[in-house]
């Protein structure tokens, strides 16, 4: 048997959709195949192809044949065992973020990215218990308008809240601050800074060979780490238990996916609102 993945958005949800193949494959002893498709309005690498021949996984070209197979599954559905039943050559689409589902594909994306990513460069990571890395999501949640109103931009009242929260426990000295729009993101982060002390200093999280798992490692690396509501984040966070891992309340800002958050029970969930909802408190 052969099962086909239909591969949509970015580095987040591909790791999720090949989790779900790993571990849909496995039950049933098939072979893997990811294709690819780019969707939505704006063009999205895949930048998860490096891992795939560690994961044993062929990559099918845009003209493989397969059967459709009708349903299709959105994030948060728990019925996963349909898998038991599929045929031949089905087609998997959907984004599969369910954190009771692929936990075996997980743990092995999880070992390797860290393979593959041994000789991209070398972390900046402070040995400091004092430092804290912050990932904020902006990029096609902040510029495209059916994502600013279904994911919703954190408010800096949220990261503010964050910083608080920690400061409470730990002295903070450095935030480290990752993003797919670093100089916004640390223009965010400076202004909430300085309202809670002068003294801390913001550094850049950075792979200098603009390798996106390469960051995703090092910011699941550290110590002490604030999330935004975005799958890039939460893999990172998985990546190992830490002193503070802390994630919204609110995954989503659409009312109707108000119930979907894909946070682990032992992450800190604080409250929060987004951007355009209600003031920012400057």
């Amino acid at each position: 048997m052969t099962f086909h993945m239909n591969s949509t958005g970015g580095l987040g949800n591909q790791l999720f959709q090949i989790a779900a193949l790993i571990d849909s494959a496995e039950r049933l002893n098939t072979c893997k195949h990811i294709r690819f498709k780019s969707t939505g309005h704006t063009t999205r690498q895949f930048e998860s192809e490096v891992l795939l021949k560690t994961l044993e996984i062929s990559l099918c070209s845009f003209r493989c044949k397969f059967n459709v197979f009708g349903k299709r599954y959105i994030q948060q559905e728990s019925d996963f065992e349909i898998f038991r039943a599929l045929p031949d050559s089905s087609r998997l689409s959907g984004y599969f973020q369910n954190t009771e589902y692929g936990v075996q594909g997980r743990q092995r994306i999880l070992d390797a990215i860290k393979l593959n990513i041994e000789h991209c460069c070398k972390p900046v990571l402070p040995p400091r218990a004092s430092s804290v890395a912050i990932h904020i999501r902006l990029g096609d949640y902040l510029l495209d308008s059916t994502n600013f109103m279904i994911h919703g931009v954190l408010s800096e009242n949220y990261f503010k809240s964050a910083i608080q929260l920690l400061q409470s426990s730990l002295e903070v000295k450095s935030v480290y601050v990752f993003s797919d729009t670093p100089e916004v993101a640390r223009e965010k982060i400076e202004r909430i800074a300085s309202r809670i002390d002068s003294g801390i200093q913001l550094e850049a999280g950075l792979c200098k060979n603009q390798n996106l798992l390469c960051e995703m490692y090092q910011l699941g690396n550290f110590d002490n780490l604030v999330m935004s509501n975005s799958s890039f984040s939460w893999w990172a966070a998985a990546m190992r238990k830490r002193n503070h891992t802390i994630g919204p309340v609110r995954w989503y800002r659409e009312e109707s996916r108000r119930h979907m958050n894909p946070m682990i029970n032992d992450w800190h969930q604080i409250s929060n609102e987004f951007e355009g909802e209600r003031p920012i408190d400057v």
